[in-house]
């Protein structure tokens, strides 16, 4: 229910501002978005657990799997990173 008060108040808050617009956006990112998606969900089954319950909660516990998840979270995240900026602007420019 909280999501859905979140989502209702932000479009209430951007209409009466005159911020909302509706914008289309590009097939590559959308594409993108989907893979980047079913990878996370992967990730998670894979991991046994999401981010906060292998970074936060397991590493506390001292768990091999989760310190070993964390790392491999923090390699997807660079990674994703280099690939969506790093890679993506040199293939901008060039």
């Amino acid at each position: 229910m909280v999501i859905v008060g979140i989502i209702i108040g932000s479009f209430f808050t951007a209409f009466t501002s005159k911020e909302f617009s509706i914008v289309k956006t590009d097939k590559r990112i959308v594409i993108k978005t989907v893979i980047g998606s079913m990878l996370m969900g992967i990730g998670a089954v894979w991991a046994k657990g999401c981010l906060i319950g292998n970074g936060l909660v397991a590493t506390s516990q001292l768990a091999t799997r989760a310190w070993l998840a964390l790392l491999f979270i923090a390699l997807g995240i660079w990674f994703g990173a280099w690939f969506m900026y790093v890679r993506g602007s040199k293939s901008a420019r060039g």
